[in-house]
């Protein structure tokens, strides 16, 4: 079950649930979508998701993102490793459904979690890290 925590017009952000283990395993053992966020090297298991998906780690925010119209569940993305002293994160993003990728829910889903960040978590400084090779993700935060 998902939450419209945070709305957009394409997508929302929700709480994660444990009940998307499953669909996040399915996609993090998925070569051609875990090389993009490093994840490509690992085996994760249906109870090792469950057991992330549980965790409750302070320095950090981590929502499912939903697309707004079908409710089904197409990635994830966070704010990791919060320094609530100097007020700097870095975010994390995956779109794990093939079908929507390129077609702006990625681009939305930072832009909803950046004002988060910028607005009511007060954070002054996010950095997302991108691979060389994944231009898709640099078209995201620098379109055209």
């Amino acid at each position: 079950m998902h939450f419209r925590k945070i709305v957009g017009k394409k997508v929302y952000l929700s709480p994660r649930s444990n009940d998307d283990a499953e669909k996040y395993t399915e996609w993090l053992n998925n070569y051609e979508i875990a090389k993009y966020i490093n994840q490509h090297v690992k085996t994760i298991s249906v109870e090792s998701e469950h057991e992330y998906l549980a965790k409750n780690d302070t320095n950090s925010y981590n929502f499912a993102i939903v697309d707004n119209e079908t409710n089904e569940l197409i990635g994830s993305i966070g704010l990791m490793d919060i320094d609530y002293i100097n007020h700097t994160a870095e975010l994390g993003i995956f779109i794990g459904d093939e079908d929507h990728l390129s077609k702006g829910y990625g681009s939305e889903a930072i832009m909803l979690l950046l004002n988060y960040g910028f607005n009511f978590l007060n954070l002054n400084n996010i950095m997302l890290k991108v691979f060389d090779f994944n231009k898709r993700a640099q078209n995201e935060v620098n379109p055209k």
